[in-house]
C-alpha cells in the first residue's frame, strides 16, 4: 500500500512544479510576445474587431474579442480594458496549451515527469516562430489559441470523443480557419484504419460545420472593408503567391525560413521512421497542405502562421529521442 501512496505524493509534487513553471513561463513570455509584437495590433485595432467594424479577414477571426468584449462588459473590479481582457485570453491559452500538449504527450509516453519535462520545451521553440527573425514577427490574438485547439482536436482525436471533437471544432472556427486541417488530421490518421464510409461521414459533416461557419461570418461582415474570404494578395494588390516566390527565389531567406519548430523538422524528416506511434506520424502528413494554404493566402516569410504546428512537429521529435535513447541504452546492455 506504501508504494502506491508513494507515487501518488510523487505525481502531486510533479503537477504542483509543472503548473506553477508553466504559468510562470507563459507569464514571462507573453510578456516579451506582446511588448514586442504590440504595434502591430493595437488596442484600437482590436476594439474594431470587437465592434464588428474591423477589417477583414482578420474580422472573421472573433472568438477572442467576443470573449474579451464580454469579460469587459461584466465590470468586474480588476481594472482591465478591454485590451487588457485580451492579454489575459492570450495568457490562459498558452498556459493552457502547455497542460493540454503535456496531456497529448501522455498519450504516447507513459512517463508523466518526462512529458512535463517536454511540454515545457514549447517555449524553446515557440520564440523561432514569434520573435525570429525580424521584423517577422506580427503578433494576432488568435495564433496562440489555435495552437491550443490543435492540442485538444489531435487529443480528442486520439480518443475518439466525438461529441468533446465536434464542440471544440465549432468553437475554434470561430477563432482561425485553420481548424480544416484538424479534419485533414483525422483523413491521414484513419485513412486504411476505419472503414471509408465512416470516414467520409466525418470529413463531410466536418466539412458542413466548416464552410456554414464560414459563410455566416461572411454575410455577418459583408460590409467591412477587406477582401472576401480569404486575402489572396497583400495590400499593394500583389498576390501572396508572388510574393512569396520572390522570398523563395533569395536564397538568403533560407536560414530564416528553415528555423520553424526550431529546426526539429531536420531530425524528423531524417528520422521519420522511428517515430513509433503511427498517429503522431500521420498527423505530420497535415504540414505540405498547410503549407501549400498559406502559400496562396498569406506571407509565407509570417513564421507565426506555422506556430499551431509547433506541437505535431514537437511530439513527433520527442517520439524519435526516446527512441533513440532506449536502442542506445539496449546496445549498451542497459
Amino acid at each position: 500500500m506504501n508504494k502506491p501512496a508513494c507515487l501518488r505524493r510523487e505525481n502531486l509534487v510533479t503537477d504542483v512544479v509543472f503548473l506553477l513553471a508553466a504559468l510562470a513561463a507563459a507569464a514571462l513570455f507573453c510578456h516579451f510576445k506582446l511588448r514586442l509584437c504590440e504595434k502591430f495590433v493595437t488596442p484600437e485595432m482590436f476594439a474594431d474587431i470587437a465592434n464588428h467594424v474591423g477589417n477583414k479577414p482578420w474580422q472573421y477571426r472573433i472568438l477572442v474579442p467576443e470573449i474579451a468584449k464580454a469579460l469587459h462588459q461584466l465590470n468586474l473590479p480588476v481594472g482591465l480594458t478591454l485590451y487588457g481582457w485580451a492579454r489575459v485570453i492570450e495568457l490562459g491559452a498558452l498556459f493552457l496549451s502547455v497542460v493540454a500538449f503535456r496531456r497529448y504527450l501522455e498519450l504516447f509516453l507513459h512517463d508523466r515527469r518526462l512529458c512535463s519535462i517536454f511540454a515545457m520545451m514549447i517555449f524553446l521553440v515557440l520564440p523561432f516562430h514569434l520573435f525570429f527573425p525580424r521584423p517577422y514577427f506580427a503578433n494576432y490574438w488568435f495564433d496562440t489559441p489555435a495552437m491550443l485547439f490543435l492540442i485538444l482536436g489531435l487529443t480528442f482525436l486520439h480518443q475518439k470523443k466525438w461529441a468533446w471533437y465536434y464542440g471544440l471544432f465549432v468553437v475554434a472556427t470561430f477563432n482561425r480557419e485553420t481548424t480544416c486541417f484538424l479534419t485533414l488530421a483525422y483523413l491521414f490518421t484513419a485513412f486504411g484504419r476505419e472503414k471509408l464510409p465512416k470516414i467520409a461521414a466525418h470529413c463531410g459533416a466536418q466539412f458542413v460545420i466548416w464552410m456554414s461557419i464560414k459563410l455566416a461570418l461572411g454575410r455577418m461582415f459583408v460590409g467591412n472593408p477587406g477582401p472576401e474570404g480569404f486575402e489572396w494578395m497583400d495590400g499593394s494588390g500583389v498576390p501572396h503567391w508572388m510574393d512569396n516566390l520572390r522570398y523563395f527565389a533569395n536564397p538568403g531567406n533560407y536560414p530564416a525560413f528553415a528555423s520553424i519548430m526550431g529546426f526539429l523538422w531536420i531530425p524528423v524528416v531524417f528520422c521519420y521512421r522511428r517515430i513509433g506511434s503511427e498517429f503522431a506520424r500521420r498527423s505530420l502528413w497535415v504540414i505540405p497542405p498547410f503549407f501549400a494554404g498559406m502559400f496562396l493566402v498569406a506571407n509565407i516569410y509570417e513564421l507565426r502562421i506555422f506556430a499551431e504546428l509547433v506541437p505535431i512537429v514537437m511530439t513527433a521529435f520527442f517520439l524519435i529521442l526516446t527512441d533513440l535513447v532506449r536502442t542506445a541504452r539496449i546496445g549498451d546492455g542497459g
